[in-house]
Order: C-alpha cells, then sequence, then structure tokens
C-alpha cells in the first residue's frame, strides 16, 4: 500500500496510514511497555547521601539529607504504611518524586517504607494497623535522638494521614516532644465526607465489604488486590483503561510508544507516563495488596468518620483516641487539599 501511495504522490493519506500504523504497535505494545519499562522506572528514585537507620519484617527506615549547599531547615518525618498499589509512588522517579522538593530546601527525610513486596516478603500479609502505629513511635524515637533531639515534622500522605494523626494522639506526651508540627496531604480525616470515594464504601452491600475480609483473614491472606484497586478505578473512571481494549486505546493516542524498547528511548513526559501508569496497573496491585487489619480500620474512617467531639474510629491497644488532645499542645496541625479533587475531598479535612 505504502509504496503505491508513494508512486500515486498522495502523500497526506500515507501520513495519516503511516501515523494509524504507529498507533496501532503502541497500542498493542502498550502492556508490555508498563510492565517493564514502567515497572522499572517506578519507584526508582534515589537520593545522595540516603541512609537506612534501621528495618524490620515490616519497614525499612532511611534518613535522607537535605541538598548540599542550601540552608538546612527542621526535618521531616514521614510516616510510612500500607497504601493502595504501594509507598513506592513517592520515589516515583529521580528527576519527580515527593522528597525532592523538600530536600531541595534543606528539609531532611526520616522515611518509613514498606519492606519489599509480598512476593519478596510475605510477612507483609499480618502488618497491622497497630503495628504500624507502634513503628512510627519506635522509628520517630530513632530519628528524634539522630536528629539531635531537635523537634520535627510529622508528615503523612493521604492513605497515610490518618495514621501520623492516629501516632500522634495515641501517645501525646512523647510525641509533642519530638514533633512542633503535624502535616497531613490530601488525607481522609473524616472519611465519609470524601463524596465518590465514600460512597462507593458506604453502598457497598456489607455481604460483599466484611465477607471479602473475613475470607482473607481466615485463609491468612491479604486482601485480594482487585478489591483494592476496584473502589479507586471507579472513583478516579480508570476502570476502562485496565481492559485490553483500555490498554489498546490508551496506546492508540500515543504513536510514539511503537518504537520504544528500553528507557533511554523514552522522553521525560513517557518516563512519568509509563511510571505512573504502572503505579496504578494490576500487576502493582497485586504485589502491594492490603493486610486485612490495615483495609478494616481504613473502612471504619469512610463509614464511621470522627464523631461530633472529634473521636476516632481506630483505637490503639483499646485506648480510644480523639482530635481533641491535640489542644493540650502547642503543636500545629497544618492539611493541605486540591479544590476539586475526584477522590479525597478537602472537606473530609474540615473537623
Amino acid at each position: 500500500i505504502m509504496s503505491v501511495l508513494d508512486s500515486s504522490g498522495n502523500g497526506k493519506f500515507k501520513d495519516y496510514l503511516t501515523d494509524l500504523n504507529t498507533k496501532f504497535l503502541s497500542g498493542i505494545r502498550y502492556d508490555f511497555l508498563v510492565n517493564n519499562l514502567g515497572k522499572k522506572l517506578f519507584g526508582s528514585a534515589t537520593f545522595v547521601g540516603e541512609n537506612v537507620l534501621a528495618e524490620n519484617e515490616f519497614f525499612v527506615f532511611s534518613y535522607i539529607p537535605p541538598k548540599k549547599g542550601v540552608e538546612k531547615g527542621i526535618n521531616l518525618f514521614h510516616v510510612g504504611g500500607m497504601i493502595p498499589y504501594s509507598d513506592n509512588v513517592f520515589r516515583l522517579l529521580p528527576e519527580v518524586n515527593f522528597f525532592l522538593p523538600f530536600i531541595n530546601q534543606g528539609i531532611g527525610i526520616y522515611e518509613m517504607k514498606i519492606k519489599g513486596d509480598i512476593n519478596t516478603n510475605p510477612d507483609l500479609a499480618k502488618l497491622t494497623y497497630q503495628k504500624v502505629i507502634e513503628d512510627v513511635h519506635y522509628f520517630s524515637d530513632m530519628a528524634f535522638e539522630h536528629n539531635g533531639k531537635k523537634r520535627m515534622i510529622l508528615e503523612g500522605y493521604c492513605g497515610l494521614g490518618m495514621p501520623a494523626i492516629v501516632s500522634f494522639v495515641s501517645d501525646v506526651e512523647n510525641m509533642k516532644k519530638k514533633f512542633g508540627v503535624v502535616t497531613v496531604f490530601v488525607a481522609p480525616i473524616d472519611g465519609r465526607r470524601c463524596g465518590r470515594l465514600a460512597n462507593f464504601i458506604n453502598t457497598t452491600p456489607d455481604t460483599i465489604l466484611y465477607g471479602s475480609l473475613l475470607l482473607a483473614e481466615l485463609k491468612k491472606e491479604p486482601v485480594p488486590a482487585k478489591q483494592t484497586g476496584m473502589g479507586i478505578d471507579l472513583v478516579t473512571r480508570s476502570t476502562f483503561d485496565k481492559t485490553q481494549l483500555g490498554k489498546f486505546i490508551k496506546g492508540w493516542k500515543q504513536g510514539k510508544y511503537a518504537k520504544a524498547e528500553k528507557i533511554e528511548d523514552l522522553d521525560p513526559i513517557m518516563r512519568m507516563d509509563l511510571a505512573g501508569t504502572y503505579w496504578i496497573s494490576p500487576d502493582a496491585a497485586a504485589r502491594f495488596p492490603m493486610a486485612v487489619d490495615v483495609n478494616r480500620n481504613i473502612n471504619a474512617i469512610f463509614i464511621k468518620g470522627v464523631d461530633k467531639n472529634g473521636k476516632i474510629p481506630i483505637k490503639f491497644k483499646g485506648k480510644e483516641l480523639s482530635l481533641t488532645d491535640f489542644k493540650k499542645t502547642d503543636v500545629k496541625v497544618v492539611a493541605f487539599y486540591g479544590e476539586d479533587d475526584p477522590m479525597i475531598d478537602y472537606h473530609s479535612g474540615e473537623i
């Protein structure tokens, strides 16, 4: 066909077919690109001078120093734990990641990070919400000593915002010595006010919502990855994108992927696209499922929420917890939300 078009001089139609062909090739290769190049790129950020301070069966605890040559500021403690599709997103790419803006402004990072994935670390299925909080206490003690007993910022992003809050109010006297500021980013505090996501969880029949948790608990397995991601996919309207046809159409729109064979073939936009797409892919979801107890406590945030007296629907060692305990300290609480976020409505932070 191309040779006939060449001889006929019909250049525009030839260009159209050529473009169509490259988009077709991109579409049928998209799954390969995401699960290979995207997987290699995702969570690949490392930092000059970073140092592993400790680790246990669930977490690796590291210190990332601020950028050399900039004025050093207060250090930040990043709460780790389980979030859908994994906390590797905070190290998305060397050039684009959550920590880079902080270290470039002189803020050192103490990072809690999930250790491995379910394939390399099957013990992750046993992680509990209480263990996350205990490890925040333990690692922040270590960070406080490492930081010369200077107060730090306690930070939690999205699903890790409530663990940051819970870790503070469950041990106020100790935590207020270590932290002068608690900050959360797009965190569902009163999850009932999270619009579409809360509606999905609250309208799911109990037999499905709790039955699957009970079954996973009896089998001593984590919550199936498909269940964890289903609500997020519906809220973000990305369900179709993860079907075979959806993957094809996504590639169909990106003809430049047709010839990409290795990471060096990718431009900056392609790198972000593939790394980000892998993060919310079925393969990533399968590698980073949610432990049953963690999932159960997250559901409580969206089903029960925070009551009018500030009571949190999560207990620590049998103790009831309340946001009003912040008022007993000089600690400042700072929250950041997007004005039009389909996942985490900013009203969920209005307590």
